[in-house]
């Protein structure tokens, strides 16, 4: 039982998956002209300002809504 108690790999995990989830909930914005949602920042865990990555059916709940470039300039 010790063992399994003293066993903090587990946790870990759990803690930097769920800050993950957090960065991910900053980073991701919702346009509310084409009602998409996307991020600037990250692609594949490289960082591109220039590059917008799309997303399809994802939530939108408690997400910052900002135009997306592609409907800023059309």
């Amino acid at each position: 039982m010790e063992a399994v108690i003293d066993d903090q790999s587990r946790i870990e995990g759990k803690d930097s998956s769920t800050w993950d989830g957090k960065v991910t909930d900053r980073t991701i914005k919702v346009c509310p002209v084409c009602d998409s949602c996307y991020d600037t920042k990250y692609y594949k865990d490289h960082a591109d300002l220039g590059l917008v990555t799309y997303y399809q059916d994802f939530p939108t709940y408690g997400k910052e809504r900002v135009v997306c470039p592609k409907c800023l300039c059309p």
